[in-house]
């Protein structure tokens, strides 16, 4: 049975909570606009990042005091915002956002 939500094969496990869906989504749609390959192949990027980060989720830099344990990697333009899972090892991503995007505040209000 396949779950939309996770992927778990030889890497850690991937969870992905509904705003970081929407994300992926709309990245690839503002993309496809001019280039609906290039768009399929950022995302494949993006997925190949995620599976690194799985396997390796300590990669990420803390960013807020707040929220010790969310992490942010750089992939290309965006910002992947996640959390470090530790049993089962892997991520659960939190946003995708654009890097020139007011991500900060996004993700805590209060900064």
């Amino acid at each position: 049975m396949r779950r939309p939500n996770r992927l778990h094969d030889r890497h850690g496990l991937i969870r992905r909570r509904p705003l970081a869906k929407a994300d992926l989504i709309e990245i690839y749609r503002v993309i496809a606009r001019d280039n609906p390959v290039a768009a399929q192949n950022y995302l494949y990027g993006l997925e190949a990042t995620l599976k690194t980060l799985a396997d390796s989720p300590e990669m990420g830099n803390v960013r807020f005091k707040n929220h010790p344990t969310i992490r942010v990697f750089v992939y290309r333009s965006h910002l992947i915002i996640y959390q470090p899972l530790i049993h089962p090892s892997g991520i659960d991503i939190v946003r995708v956002l654009h890097s020139a995007r007011d991500w900060i505040s996004v993700i805590d209000p209060t900064a």
